[in-house]
Order: C-alpha cells, then sequence, then structure tokens
C-alpha cells in the first residue's frame, strides 16, 4: 500500500512528464489517505479523553461516597467484569442521580449507566429497547419514599398496616360477626348460663365474617425539563417531597371520604360510623360543647385509649372560644394544660387534637370526627415502583416519571355496636351531622 509520501512524488512525476490528470489522480490519493489518518488519530485521542474523563469522574465518585454519610457508605459497591473491560457498578448518590441516568439511557441507548443495567425490569414488547422499557427505582429509595408517605402522614402512621405478599393481590381477614353486645350475641352468638346441677342449657358458638380487601392503584406522575434534570440534586429533593406528599394527600383523603370502588373505603358515611345529630335550634355552621360530650359518649368504650380527634383548622377559633357553663360564667372547654401561653395546641377530652387538610368545612359532615385508627385496615403490596417514558411529553421536551402504589383499605367493623345496656349505639368513628 503507497503511502501519502509516495503518491505525492508520483503526482510530482506525472505533472512533470505532462500527464496532468494522472498527477491529478496521484493528489486525490494522497489527500484522502490524509484525510483518513487525520480522522483516526482524531477518534483515538476523543477516546483517550474519554477514558481519562471516565477515570476522573470515577474517583471524583469514590471520593464522595467516601464523603457521605455512615447509612450511604454501607451499600454495597457491585463489581461487573467482563473480558475486556471491568468497571465498578456504584451506588446512587440519590435519587435524582438515578433519574438523571434513566433520562441519559432513553435519550441516548448507547450511553447506558452500568448500575441500570443490573436493574432493568422490562414494562413494554422488548428488553433492549428502552422506550420500550423501563427501570425500576432502586429499592433504597423507593422505599425511602414509602416511608416519607407512612411516616409523615398524620393518619397514615396510626393506622393498622398489613403489607401482604408477593404473589397476593388481596387479604381475606376472618372476624367476629359481632354487632351486639345483648345476651346471645356477643362473639356472635356466644352464650353462659346461670345452672343448678342436672338442668339442661342450650348450646351456643361464635358467629364468622370474612373481611376482603382487593389492591388499587394509585399513580402518582411527574414531568421534568432537560434543565431540571441537568440539576439532579434538585431533582431527587422535588421527586421525594412531591411523591410523597401526594401520596400521602390521596392515601389519606381516600380513609376519610374512599367511594370503596377503586380505592379505599372511607369512614365518613361508612355503615359502622355514629353520626351524632346537632342540638335543637343549633345555629348554621357551629359547634358548641354539648356536641363535643355526645360524640364522645359515643365513642367505643375500648377505643377511647387510641381514638383522635381530627378536625378542619377553620373550627378552631371556634374551640378556643367555647365554655361551659358553670353558674352564671362559664368555664374556658378548649386549654392546653397550664393555659394558652404554654403551648397554642393540645388534646380535647384527653386525646390529640389533629388539624387535616382533608377534613370538611366547618358545619357539614366530616369537620370534626372521633377516630380510632387501629380500626381502620389497609394493606399495600411492595412499596412505590417506578417508570419512566421520553415519549409522553416529546414536545415539550420533558420526561414523564410515573410512581404507582398498590393500596386498599376499610374500617374492620361491620355496622355500629349495639350495647348491652343503653339505647345509643357505639362505633370506632364518630362525627357530627350537618349544621345546616
Amino acid at each position: 500500500m503507497k503511502t501519502v509520501k509516495a503518491l505525492l512524488e508520483l503526482a510530482r512525476k506525472a505533472i512533470s512528464d505532462g500527464d496532468l490528470e494522472l498527477g491529478k489522480s496521484y493528489t486525490a490519493q494522497a489527500k484522502a489517505m490524509k484525510d483518513i489518518a487525520e480522522l483516526e488519530e482524531s477518534e483515538v485521542s476523543a477516546e483517550k479523553s474519554a477514558l481519562d474523563l471516565e477515570v476522573i469522574e470515577l474517583r471524583e465518585f469514590k471520593a464522595q461516597i467516601e464523603a457521605a454519610p455512615p447509612a450511604r457508605k454501607s451499600f454495597q459497591v457491585d463489581v461487573i467484569e467482563d473480558e475486556t473491560d471491568k468497571k465498578a457498578v456504584m451506588p446512587w448518590l440519590s435519587l435524582g442521580d438515578q433519574l438523571k441516568a434513566v433520562y441519559t439511557a432513553a435519550v441516548h441507548p448507547h450511553r447506558i449507566d452500568e448500575r441500570l443495567k443490573a436493574q432493568k425490569a422490562v414494562l413494554g414488547m422488548s428488553e433492549g429497547i428502552p422506550s420500550d422499557g423501563g427501570y425500576l427505582v432502586q429499592n433504597d429509595f423507593a422505599t425511602e419514599i414509602f416511608r416519607l408517605a407512612h411516616d409523615g402522614g398524620q393518619i397514615l402512621s396510626r393506622i393498622r398496616r398489613i403489607p401482604i405478599s408477593a404473589n397476593a393481590n388481596g387479604l381475606t381477614m376472618n372476624a367476629i360477626d359481632e354487632t351486639s353486645r345483648v345476651t346471645g350475641s356477643r362473639w356472635g352468638g356466644v352464650q353462659a348460663y346461670w345452672a343448678s346441677e342436672g338442668d339442661a342449657v342450650s348450646s351456643s358458638k361464635p358467629k364468622m365474617r370474612q373481611i376482603t380487601l382487593g389492591l388499587n392503584k394509585l399513580f402518582a406522575i411527574m414531568y421534568a425539563t432537560d434543565e431540571m434534570l441537568a440539576d439532579t440534586t434538585a431533582l431527587g429533593a422535588i421527586a421525594n417531597e412531591a411523591v410523597s406528599e401526594e401520596i400521602i394527600w390521596h392515601v389519606e383523603n381516600s380513609i376519610l371520604r374512599g367511594t370503596g370502588a377503586g380505592q379505599p373505603k372511607g369512614i365518613i358515611g361508612d355503615t359502622a360510623t355514629v353520626s351524632v345529630a346537632k342540638e335543637v335550634g343549633q345555629a348554621t355552621a357551629t359547634l358548641v360543647y354539648q356536641n363535643l360530650y355526645k360524640m364522645w359518649s359515643r365513642m367505643w368504650g375500648r377505643s377511647r385509649m387510641n381514638a383522635i380527634w381530627l378536625h378542619n383548622q377553620d373550627i378552631e377559633p371556634i374551640l378556643f372560644a367555647m365554655t361551659f357553663p358553670v353558674g352564671t360564667g362559664g368555664l374556658p372547654l378548649y386549654l392546653p394544660p397550664g393555659g394558652i401561653a404554654v403551648s397554642p395546641l393540645a388534646g380535647l377530652l384527653g386525646r390529640p387534637m389533629i388539624p387535616v387538610e382533608q377534613a370538611s368545612t366547618v358545619g357539614t359532615v366530616g369537620d370534626i370526627m372521633l377516630f380510632d385508627p387501629s380500626q381502620y385496615l389497609l394493606i399495600d403490596k411492595g412499596g412505590i415502583t417506578s417508570a419512566e417514558s421520553m415519549h409522553v411529553q416529546f414536545l415539550t421536551d420533558q420526561m414523564t416519571f410515573r410512581w404507582t402504589y398498590r393500596v386498599d383499605g376499610q374500617l374492620a367493623w361491620r355496622s355500629a355496636l349495639t350495647p348491652a345496656n343503653g339505647t345509643n349505639t357505639l362505633s370506632p368513628v364518630v362525627t357530627l351531622d350537618t349544621r345546616s
């Protein structure tokens, strides 16, 4: 194969011999060979620069890991070995770091982060095409969002939560079918007798029923622009806070007022909930001390130690102005221990007062509730999973991230309980009728 220098010599000789066309041909060949050589040299240089950059980034990443808090240092560092290449698969620094890697893989299929290869989960028709597949959020970050939802919610952190197994799609729980404490109805039909020697007594037995819960899907969607994806730290913070707060809001709202169709069944209006009537002549959108005492009297005795008051914050001015009549004067009904100067919030009748934005507006059912959260059953499965797509908002240059939470819930009670003696039914959930 002739070199560039040899071709140029041949070109000069051909031109001096008068063969201009042959000289041009040799010159063109020499130029083409030179261009190819320069291109190859440029590619080699670029690959070397990229390799140097990867080494620098890996060193910086290692330094960040070593400087991370102890909990982050404890993550396992997996190593994938190949015959031609060895690359360390480091743990994610944050959720934003992982989401950015997912976005990069979707837009540039040839630049898939090694940390994603070990976690890929097919969501579409093809495993090899990122736009047809997806990546599950790394377990530690998915759990973090889940924990924020349950620990951060005033209601969710108190209810009875039952995680179900990987192969199940719901939960069936056996329960005692007891709706009355009248003799002959306790435990659904168990009865004891006082009897003399030789007296015959009738047999009795408990009555059973089943509680069935089936998982429903709750979706949370977030769009991220290219500019946001460039800021890994900000993206992780926004995703964690926004998704967890949205999940908290919808799940807690369904616990209060869910229809039970495609979502958990709420306590407001449930067949087991007791609703106390307003006082005769009571004004619209008001609250009087008789309402509160009557609500307390309808709370099942064994639930009182676990009960909480859930209320709309608009009720608080009414509570602070409420007094219990004593002679010609009255005593403040709603004051914290030590007086209002010590703490602006407290309990009512010894139970916590918790403002929730899902409570109804003042004067309607659900503006104030007395609720034993231990009597509410909630099931979920697998925590929160995530999927991504670059196509949903392609025209607006945004990446779409979707979180899915499978959950269901309802009161464990089928109906309010009739006491052994007395006329008023009892329940672990007591609301107040509309005042209009």
